[in-house]
């Protein structure tokens, strides 16, 4: 999510898994800064299963036979 110019000048937005609750929270990282606390984390209140964002494969998967 770009908020400047700059190719760091903005925030990553990534689904973290927390195996003790069995959920996943939405964390907002600084780009300028990854190795810093979160600007935000939002507690989702359910898994998000790993797969959420999208599948990859080869076409042949994806024909009818």
């Amino acid at each position: 999510m770009p908020r400047g110019e700059a190719e760091d000048d903005g925030y990553i937005l990534v689904f973290v898994y927390d195996a003790a609750r069995h959920e996943s929270d939405l964390v907002v990282l600084d780009a300028k800064d990854l190795a810093g606390e979160p600007v935000a984390t939002v507690a989702l209140g359910q898994h998000v299963p790993p797969l959420f964002h999208g599948i990859w494969t080869e076409d042949v998967c994806l024909t009818d036979e």
